[in-house]
């Protein structure tokens, strides 16, 4: 179930996306175009080096979009990820920080009575 919600959520962020840059929202060339980043995202490539932009480019070219668009397209959702990533580590850190502190407190306060 939590796949298909991923999936969802994937196919409705593409079709966003592709209103925002200004394209049709259709249905077969979202699908594709989500395929196309996921298989960009199994490339053992680190960083990708630019797989995502060409399979993206190349996606939108095939389905009569601009080729630009796709590159611009690819910027927006690694843009996105970045965003995503970086909350991702503040509240790991502000976590970590708040449970080690629990954690020497506890051990402080044992050796100290």
């Amino acid at each position: 179930v939590l796949a298909f919600i991923k999936a969802g959520v994937g196919l409705l962020r593409v079709w966003a996306l592709l209103l925002f840059l200004g394209k049709s929202v259709l249905v077969l060339p979202g699908i594709t175009i989500l395929g196309l980043y996921y298989l960009a995202l199994l490339i053992p490539i680190p960083a990708a080096l630019g797989s995502h932009d060409v399979l993206q480019a190349f996606a939108f070219d095939s389905f009569g979009l601009s080729a630009p668009a796709g590159a611009a397209f690819a910027f927006v959702i690694r843009a996105l990820e970045v965003i995503f990533a970086l909350a991702g580590i503040i509240l790991f850190v502000q976590f970590g920080v708040s449970v080690t502190k629990g954690m020497l407190l506890n051990k402080l306060k044992k050796l100290l009575s």
